[in-house]
């Protein structure tokens, strides 16, 4: 006759721990799939609600015949639209500067404008007053890319005005 063996109490102690973790995983394993089929099926409800194609059909306007005036309108109006959308007035407009010119592009300024000639704004600096030249009577660029052609009495008011604003709005680092 065989004899019972008989198992160490240290190592049915450890398995009992180890059954305990896995039943432990088990139960959060099972937990969340229940989550995830309670989450699916409210999805699924949710997809239910939703109206069929033969509905949206049903909901559709049908499109009305265009006469040939209403033709030759949308016509203009895109041609119109088209000039409009060369002349950056769809987006951000740039204000008029000083002589009526759009304003230089900062960008351009710091050699990194992407857009090219869909720019908006101005990157032509001959056609803008040279400040220093026109206020200070004197210009210290040894290139400088602005006008020092004359300017209207209007220009040279608008000019003086914001140096002054300018001047205003600065803050000296001594006082």
């Amino acid at each position: 006759m065989m004899k019972k063996m008989a198992v160490p109490t240290k190592i049915s102690a450890d398995l009992l721990v180890y059954r305990n973790k896995i039943l432990k995983q088990n139960q959060k394993n099972a937990l969340k799939i229940t989550a995830k089929t309670s989450q699916n099926s409210l999805e699924e409800k949710e997809v239910e609600k939703l109206p069929s194609l033969d509905e949206i059909e049903k909901l559709t306007i049908p499109v009305l015949e265009k006469s040939s005036s209403q033709e030759n309108n949308f016509q203009s109006n895109s041609a119109e639209n088209e000039s409009l959308a060369k002349t950056g007035y769809f987006g951000k407009r740039p204000r008029l500067n000083y002589n009526g010119q759009r304003p230089i592009c900062k960008f351009y300024l710091s050699n990194s404008c992407t857009r090219g000639e869909n720019c908006t704004f101005s990157h032509d600096l001959r056609k803008i007053p040279c400040r220093s030249f026109h206020l200070r009577k004197n210009c210290n660029r040894k290139i400088c890319t602005y006008s020092h052609e004359p300017v209207s009495a209007a220009v040279y008011n608008k000019m003086k005005e914001d140096d002054m604003k300018e001047r205003k709005s600065y803050i000296s680092p001594f006082h």
